[in-house]
């Protein structure tokens, strides 16, 4: 009698994914977003790149001669991906409310 209970080898993952199909198929909006924060999340940043130097040229005197560093990116460089994705988030959520603010009226007219 147990043995007619146990579903068999691979039925709870099929079952999952004709639920996910059926989901995707009534809400395809949903995946559009999941598929845009995934690009937006994964976007390529060189990881680690050269900073930029801001120098000076000293012609002499009494601060001395060469040239000389006045801002130092080196800190900025390890979290310069986390910075940067940061930002982008920051710059599309006005841009997603505005569309999301303005969807009904594109959806009915």
């Amino acid at each position: 009698m147990k043995l007619a209970l146990i579903p068999s080898d691979g039925f709870y993952e099929a079952y999952v994914t004709d639920i996910r199909e059926m989901f995707d198929g009534k809400f395809t909006f949903i995946s559009e977003i999941r598929d845009f924060l995934g690009n937006l999340f994964g976007a390529v940043v060189d990881p680690d790149p050269n900073p930029p130097k801001f120098e000076i040229n000293l012609p002499g005197g009494k601060w001395g001669t060469g040239s000389v560093q006045i801002i130092d990116f080196s800190l900025f460089a390890p979290y310069r991906a986390f910075i940067l994705n940061f930002i982008r988030v920051l710059l599309w959520i006005p841009f997603l409310l505005k569309l999301y603010r303005r969807l009904p009226s594109l959806v009915y007219q």
